[in-house]
């Protein structure tokens, strides 16, 4: 039962020890997800402006063959 208890001790320790990278590790994680958000983000902008600017050279075409 002693040599449980001693791992369990050892295990904790190095836990508490390794808490800090763990951390370190978990804003990497954070960063890079945030990243990848802020280009989807600029993604669905572009598209949305190009959906934009298609429905103007839609309506500026109509509007040229009403003219005719």
């Amino acid at each position: 039962m002693a040599g449980t208890y001693e791992d369990l001790e050892k295990q904790s320790k190095l836990a508490i020890v390794d808490l800090p990278s763990l951390i370190h590790i978990k804003r990497e994680e954070a960063r890079k997800a945030m990243l990848g958000v802020q280009m989807a983000k600029f993604t669905i902008e572009s598209v949305l402006v190009a959906i934009e600017y298609a429905k103007r050279i839609k309506d500026t075409f109509e509007a040229q063959s009403q003219r005719k």
